[in-house]
């Protein structure tokens, strides 16, 4: 049976691809000012794909953990394709609903790295969290 409890504490106590990476392409930072929560991203692109995955910052166990789950899907995934993630590929990552109130958490990382992605690519965009799919 499906524990999302031991889920959250296990990627929170080990976190995937948590550490800053020397030779990225290109970083992103992004904060929640709901909870404080803040986040750096790190990529490494290669082939419009990403080649690597980090991330840092203050985070809490809900955001550590969907952002440990986002390191485990994004390598090798086309740029285009990881614009399109929004909160219901977040939510099935998880394979659960959260509260409302726990959605921004859930998207940070992502939304960090569309914004990075945007950055990289340069069309002009900045997203935030109603472009992901949130609407509190």
């Amino acid at each position: 049976m499906f524990d999302i409890a031991t889920l959250i504490q296990d990627y929170s106590s080990n976190p995937v691809n948590n550490y800053e990476m020397k030779d990225f392409d290109i970083s992103y930072q992004e904060g929640n000012p709901v909870c404080g929560d803040g986040i750096n991203v790190f990529l490494k692109i290669e082939n419009n794909k990403i080649k690597e995955f980090s991330f840092t910052g203050d985070t809490s166990m809900i955001t550590t953990t969907a952002v440990s789950l986002l390191a485990e899907e994004i390598q090798g995934i086309d740029l285009q394709e990881i614009l399109a993630w929004d909160l219901d590929f977040m939510r099935e990552e998880l394979g659960m609903q959260v509260s409302s109130r726990r959605n921004r958490a859930v998207l940070l990382g992502l939304l960090a790295t569309r914004n990075a992605i945007h950055k990289y690519i340069n069309d002009g965009k900045i997203d935030d969290f109603d472009d992901l799919g949130l609407d509190d």
